[in-house]
């Protein structure tokens, strides 16, 4: 059959379920968001996993996201710095300074320059590989949300900070509950670029977000999956990257 040895996509997003316990989570937007950019925007499939079911599993994609995930077990972040040290990328957004049980932990300390936990402001800016970025967050986000305040008043940009065969990426703001989708699509773009993660296909000026095109490899053929969310009919073209097909 054509349709044997499916492979794991090449990215991973962990699920905060730790976070979504909490009655002032905005976890669920996050990972909806998360999702959506990396399947409508960036044309990239992506695996998901809680942070619960991460014990056991030995192998791990070029990419990892935790979005917005604020709270995290703390063999959940074994795990994760573990996969780093042995060349995974992880790519965190906004604050993860706090265990299961809300009990604080020094995981920014790893990053070099101290940092406090504040609310996210209505309007924050975030550089993103030397472009830069405005976030929105309104109404009762900036009750519920927080962010990473560098320490000196530093730039707020994107850090690159290199742990064993890997590398953390860490934006100090929670993106993917902005407002606005730019600046999740411009840092998850760059997390790609970072983990050496290329394109399964390309798509036509015509691709538009409200298609989703899912693509599914096996060892000696891709199904490729068409859902449109459109309420009218759509011409779309796409080229698989690996075999030049259109």
């Amino acid at each position: 059959s054509l349709m044997t040895g499916k492979r794991e996509p090449e990215a991973l997003m962990v699920i905060p379920h730790s976070s979504m316990f909490s009655t002032r989570s905005l976890s669920g937007e996050a990972t909806r968001r998360s999702a959506r950019v990396m399947y409508y925007h960036l044309n990239t499939p992506m695996s998901a996993m809680s942070e619960y079911r991460l014990d056991g599993t030995t192998l791990f994609p070029k990419l990892t996201l935790l979005p917005s995930a604020s709270v995290l077990t703390r063999r959940a972040w074994d795990i994760l710095r573990s996969a780093v040290m042995k060349g995974s990328t992880l790519l965190i957004t906004g604050p993860i300074d706090a265990d299961e049980h809300w009990l604080p932990v020094e995981r920014m300390k790893e990053f070099g320059a101290p940092a406090t936990v504040r609310p996210v402001a209505q309007t924050e800016f975030l550089t993103i590989d030397g472009s830069e970025f405005q976030l929105a967050f309104r109404g009762e986000k900036m009750q519920r949300l927080q962010k990473v305040a560098p320490a000196g008043g530093a730039t707020t940009d994107v850090l690159t900070i290199p742990l064993g065969n890997g590398r953390i990426i860490r934006a100090s703001l929670p993106v993917e509950n902005s407002d606005t989708v730019e600046p999740t699509v411009a840092l998850y773009s760059f997390a790609l670029r970072q983990s050496g993660i290329l394109p399964i296909f390309t798509a036509g000026k015509e691709k538009n977000s409200s298609v989703l095109v899912a693509p599914t490899i096996f060892d000696q053929s891709i199904l490729y999956t068409f859902v449109s969310e459109c309420d009218r009919d759509t011409d779309l073209s796409i080229t698989d990257a690996a075999t030049g097909t259109t």
